[in-house]
């Protein structure tokens, strides 16, 4: 009887299960209302920190913007959950938070990660997103990188190899001048001692 009762019911009950996951859906708060309710603009002067956790709440995916934390050294935002991702991202923009330190946005199938310039980032952990390209060369400090498990994503190691050459000629020029800078002390000490040798000279004519 079960089983004839579905056959009999099975699209109108899947369409108003469809239905319900669609207004569930539509009900979730954005990973962007979540950010500004947590940290209004009144308060952005005094965060030091912005994190997640998973928790009992789910978000609707979408995109997040990360902007004009003057103060700003951390973020944490860690996505996975049990049963589905708790945090899902299409697209992360940070940009105006001079002195982050460190970035953790972890599992939350993240697309897209764009940053303005960073220089006090040390440590880039994008793990277990969908990313497929990353520019790290916004951050000269940069120690610790992990963008493990992004499946479409090629380690940036042009972008390694590039800032490694581009400090390498750096250096090479330092060189370079510290030699025209050593040459030009010992012109300067050979002709200083010629001209305490003429003077001795001249004192021992006199």
């Amino acid at each position: 009887m079960e089983s004839e009762w579905w056959l009999i019911n099975k699209d109108k009950v899947l369409k108003l299960f469809f239905l319900f996951s669609k207004i569930a859906y539509n009900n979730m708060t954005k990973v962007q209302e979540w950010l500004n309710d947590k940290y209004p603009s009144k308060a952005k002067s005094e965060v030091k920190k912005i994190e997640f956790w998973p928790s009992k709440e789910i978000f609707s995916k979408g995109d997040l913007v990360i902007t004009g934390f003057p103060n700003l050294e951390t973020i944490d935002i860690f996505g996975y959950g049990y049963i589905k991702c708790h945090f899902p991202l299409l697209k992360c923009k940070i940009k105006n938070c001079p002195k982050l330190e460190e970035i953790r946005i972890m599992s939350c199938q993240m697309k897209e990660f764009v940053t303005d310039d960073l220089p006090n980032l040390i440590a880039l952990g994008l793990t277990c997103n969908n990313l497929t390209t990353l520019d790290i060369s916004k951050y000269p400090r940069l120690a610790y990188l992990n963008c493990a498990k992004n499946s479409n994503l090629s380690f940036p190691l042009q972008t390694l190899i590039q800032k490694i050459k581009d400090k390498e000629k750096g250096l090479a020029e330092l060189q370079t001048e510290l030699e025209k800078e050593k040459n030009k002390n010992k012109l300067l000490s050979e002709q200083l001692e010629f001209k305490v040798e003429v003077d001795n000279s001249k004192n021992f004519i006199k």
